[in-house]
């Protein structure tokens, strides 16, 4: 196999690849990216995954002759970043060569190689699936629903995020909260007519959403055990999931407003992080005043509170009601402009904006055990009292010792 290469061609695909590549599996082969070059279609394609991710890409080449090999994917990316040529020239003497030679205007680079044909090459490669439906913005949506996934791997169907093609839906639950984006739409999504429902894990998403911008649109197609996503030059797949997500319309609904303001995220998120900081993940109170938002978190030692100017249109009991902290500072952080809260009579959760929802449940006001501060501070004070009298205990010896002399 050999063939010249543009590097930063290179660089960018097997950046991509890297990203998808096992890299501490026993099987050294899996830690590779396989590299194929074919001669008449004169292009190089890489290939990595990790079972449950795969990627393909291709990149032009000029192709002397054809072969495949496997090589270290954190080995070539390192190598191709620290080539500085224009091109690279690529060899492989022979099929049965453990060693690949990288070439450029100045440098030469030889590292081990392995088989290609001992690759094991991902099935769905070669399916055409008949449907394809197109879909942009995937940065955008993981980065605003992936935060709300189950993080436990029991149930599957709440570590993905489900995406409603056609109704331009997708939203992500752990049981506790839910996130509901309405997803935009560029032009060649508004003339396809296509609908489906996909569970696409939260964990590949984002990884397809490191290698993506939101001007990106990819062709979405499935098969029985993979969805696809293809643009240009690469296609990336994902495990198909199947299961029964939750209907996020309902939940909404569920929730009959009783409790309403208005105010800044920004302000949200820097009042959330200031008042749950050093509180070791204790519930966040949460309370709507007379055009004020009140924020108040506290331990048997510490108490933290914070105010934000807001429009209360109907505030809370004075307690508000407690909720999980993290969830939140995580919402408010993919956020800009105003919200809207809406709490129900039982502090059901609500935060809008004109195109994401997002919905909590709440939790028990906290029970602070003020007696343990309090024995705390009572032997704290009779431990300095002992450490008082020790030391005063040498000169009351002296004093004892002086009065005996005297009376001598």
């Amino acid at each position: 196999m050999q063939f010249q290469v543009n590097r930063l061609d290179l660089l960018a695909a097997v950046r991509n690849a890297e990203k998808v590549a096992q890299h501490q599996s026993k099987l050294e082969i899996m830690n590779g990216i396989l590299l194929e070059a074919d001669t008449t279609a004169g292009e190089v394609a890489l290939t990595a995954t990790n079972f449950e991710a795969s990627i393909w890409c291709r990149i032009p080449a000029e192709v002397s002759a054809g072969g495949m090999t496997v090589v270290n994917a954190k080995l070539l990316y390192g190598m191709a970043t620290l080539m500085k040529g224009e091109n690279l020239t690529i060899n492989h003497a022979s099929k049965n060569s453990a060693q690949v030679t990288f070439t450029d205007e100045k440098s030469t680079f030889v590292i081990n190689c392995l088989p290609g044909g001992d690759y094991p090459r991902p099935t769905e490669s070669s399916m055409a699936p008949d449907a394809r439906i197109p879909l942009s913005n995937i940065c955008s949506l993981a980065k605003k629903t992936a935060f709300a996934v189950a993080t436990t791997d029991d149930k599957p169907v709440l570590q993905c995020i489900s995406v409603q093609l056609g109704q331009g839906i997708a939203a992500a639950t752990d049981g506790t909260k839910m996130m509901m984006v309405r997803m935009e739409k560029k032009e060649k999504e508004n003339a396809s007519t296509a609908t489906a429902e996909l569970l696409l894990p939260a964990t590949n998403l984002q990884l397809l959403a490191s290698m993506s911008t939101d001007d990106d649109i990819y062709s979405v197609s499935v098969t029985d055990r993979h969805i696809i996503f293809a643009k240009e030059q690469m296609a990336f797949s994902m495990r198909r999931i199947e299961g029964t997500f939750i209907q996020p319309a309902q939940i909404i609904k569920a929730v009959s407003a009783q409790f309403t303001a208005i105010a800044d995220a920004g302000l949200m998120y820097e009042a959330i992080d200031l008042v749950q900081t050093g509180m070791d993940n204790m519930p966040i109170g949460i309370a709507l005043g007379q055009n004020t938002i009140r924020f108040v978190s506290e331990t048997a030692t510490n108490r933290a509170y914070h105010e934000i100017e807001a429009a209360v249109t109907a505030p809370t009991p004075e307690d508000g009601f407690y909720y999980n902290a993290a969830g939140l500072l995580k919402l408010f952080s993919t956020l800009t402009g105003n919200v809207k809260i809406e709490m129900d009579a039982k502090g059901m959760l609500l935060v809008k904006t004109q195109k994401e929802v997002y919905f909590q449940l709440p939790q028990r006001k906290p029970v602070i055990d003020r007696t343990a501060k309090a024995k705390k501070t009572a032997s704290a004070e009779k431990a300095e009292k002992n450490i008082k009298t020790v030391k005063n205990a040498p000169k009351a010896n002296r004093d004892k010792a002086a009065k005996t002399k005297e009376a001598a």
